[in-house]
């Protein structure tokens, strides 16, 4: 059991600002929201007050497993169970307690990855002396993952967040749980699971528990990235929008991609140039180090080698210019890179071939020219494709989807009958709620909600609120049911539709029985939101409250119902304490909490540190 301890407001603050990312990113996934709440709250309290090695709350590892899982667009149940999944080991908790609260599913997902970490355990002897032991532990994890593909990405999170975190381990411990991470869990998911962009995060975050010098590469790679962004971005703009102009761009589906590069990529580069490894920081320079990567994908019907189609490209990156500037003949800037080809390279990750590419400001790109199928392969897929593809029911998601593109050329995969509205909820519901119309391929006459759109589009939704906010002028009407296609756009705007109908007569009343004033508040609201509406300047003052005509009092977790009257007892002082946090349902009253208690901690040290003195 890991120790107990109390954490200050920061920590509290810290891991409740990322459990608001989770749910705002499972949400404009589509994910079971109330699922993901419901198994936060039981983490929470079965976490209350265990901390880890590092001094952290240990359900804000669990918060960060299950965003990596959101991140690879898993499944609401398997979101659930990275939330859970070290429950049954850190706590009291058991697995029948878990199937109890969120079924059979959740169960077998956390079971199965509590399995794959025991064989995770760095308790066997040296590389080469236990071949036996390490084939079988692998042969165990694939079983496991065979039945429960969902469980090794799991156990895959939470073995790259451990892997992240180690800095309160001792060397020789960092060093044993990567050479099992490398040994046995890299293999499995490499060679059984076909799972490549889970493979580069494990090898990343290995690299950060068993080398010093990660941090050290990882900020000079961050310094030369923000140091040449502009020109970065200025050639990415080009380079694409000469693909998009390209008269064979629809016989071959030419796409380009820019991606940022994994410090781990970057160490691999370093170790061919640097004499001693203890110095690979030094050669960080972007003559030496190419900045990004840059993807050239085909389509899987083009006849030709992509490298072939390539190089009928790279004559318009060699020569071409970006222009830039207003549309008058005075302010045209033609801005040329001067592209050209200087050097050939092997990936030690991937074993795929590149090409690095410099521009005439010395800047540098890996170019990796692949088809359709490999680029989702090797760049996207995080799901367990080799496994999956064993099930014997296995069903096809890619039949009768097409590819679309944001205005930041993120790729989009969506049904092939979607319309423009569609596509605004497939990027984020909020976005789609204020949408207005939207501009398609630069075009900047408006395209109608109700338009369908094509594959290859590039697709800018025009909205009253910005990618990620909650706050939008709301434009959704009944009519907006007939101009979407999808299911999932049909889900939530008939949901939204009933929420927003019901908002406006689910408001419950409440009266205080000392002014007789009566408030409009949310159901199951707590006495402390009752006061914030009542009487803010003294609600951090509540003592106690009688509701009704019972004679005993009730506390702060009393949750109030419609047509309540309320006598509210105030202390002469505010009293406020951490707990309220669990019973408030409004945000005024929790920012005010939360507020009030980091006041006073820093008042508490301000007169500690003043006593000492």
């Amino acid at each position: 059991m890991a120790a107990e301890r109390k954490f200050d407001m920061a920590q509290v603050r810290q891991y409740m600002k990322r459990y608001k990312n989770l749910i705002e990113m499972a949400r404009s996934l589509g994910k079971d929201i109330i699922e993901i709440e419901n198994a936060y709250a039981f983490a929470e309290n079965a976490y209350r007050g265990t901390a880890r090695r590092d001094g952290s709350p240990y359900i804000a590892h669990s918060i960060e497993v299950a965003l990596m899982l959101v991140e690879m667009d898993c499944g609401s149940d398997t979101i659930a169970a990275g939330l859970l999944h070290d429950t049954d080991d850190m706590t009291e908790c058991t697995f029948e307690e878990i199937g109890k609260a969120f079924g059979e599913n959740v169960e077998r997902i956390v079971r199965q990855a509590a399995a794959i970490k025991i064989c995770l355990r760095p308790d066997f002897a040296r590389r080469g002396e236990n071949d036996d032991v390490v084939n079988e532990r692998r042969t165990r994890i694939e079983s496991i993952a065979l039945e429960t593909p969902d469980a090794l990405l799991l156990a895959s999170a939470d073995r790259i967040h451990n892997l992240r975190t180690m800095d309160a381990f001792d060397m020789r411990a960092r060093l044993e749980t990567v050479r099992v991470t490398n040994d046995i869990l890299i293999p499995v998911i490499r060679e059984a699971a076909q799972a490549y962009s889970l493979v580069d995060r494990l090898r990343d975050a290995c690299l950060k528990a068993e080398n010093d010098s990660y941090d050290v590469i990882r900020s000079k790679y961050e310094r030369l990235l923000s140091e040449n962004r502009r020109a970065l971005d200025r050639f990415a703009a080009f380079a694409t929008q000469e693909a998009y102009k390209w008269e064979y761009k629809k016989q071959y589906g030419v796409r380009v991609y820019f991606r940022d590069r994994s410090v781990y990529s970057i160490h691999n580069d370093l170790l061919v140039k640097a004499e001693n490894r203890r110095d690979v920081e030094k050669h960080i320079n972007k003559r030496t180090v190419p900045l990004q990567d840059m993807f050239f994908v085909v389509s899987d019907k083009c006849q030709e080698p992509p490298e072939d189609v390539f190089f009928e490209y790279y004559k318009k990156l060699h020569e071409g210019a970006l222009v830039t500037g207003e549309k008058s003949a005075k302010n045209l800037k033609p801005e040329t890179f001067g592209f050209t080809v200087v050097a050939f390279g092997k990936s030690k990750n991937s074993d795929l071939n590149y090409m690095v590419g410099a521009d005439r400001y010395e800047n540098r790109w890996r170019v990796f020219c692949e088809r359709e199928e490999d680029f989702r392969k090797f760049r996207h897929d995080y799901g367990i494709r080799g496994l999956k593809e064993r099930r014997k029911n296995r069903k096809s998601s890619s039949s009768h989807m097409i590819k679309v593109y944001t205005r930041s050329r993120e790729r989009i995969e969506i049904e092939e009958d979607a319309t423009v509205l569609d596509f605004a909820f497939k990027i984020h519901t909020s976005l789609a709620y204020g949408a207005d119309h939207a501009l398609i391929n630069g075009w900047k006459d408006p395209v109608p909600l109700y338009e369908r759109i094509y594959p290859g589009d590039m697709i800018e939704i025009v909205s009253s609120t910005a990618l990620g906010s909650e706050e939008y002028v709301d434009k959704s009407t009944f009519r907006w049911l007939e101009w979407v296609n999808t299911r999932r756009a049909r889900k939530h705007l008939i949901r939204h539709l009933e929420e927003k109908e019901a908002r406006e007569r689910a408001m419950i009343t409440v009266t205080d029985r000392e002014t007789g004033k009566s408030v409009n508040i949310v159901p199951d609201a707590s006495l402390p939101d009752l006061c914030f509406e009542l009487d803010p300047e003294r609600a951090l003052c509540f003592k106690e409250a009688f509701v009704g005509d019972e004679s005993e009092a009730c506390g702060p977790d009393r949750a109030l119902k419609n047509m309540d009257i309320v006598r509210i007892v105030y202390d002469e002082t505010p009293n406020a304490k951490l707990g309220w946090l669990r019973y408030v349902r409004t945000d005024r009253a929790r920012q005010a909490i939360i507020d009030y208690l980091e006041k006073k901690e820093r008042e508490g040290e301000q007169k500690e540190n003043s006593h000492h003195s």
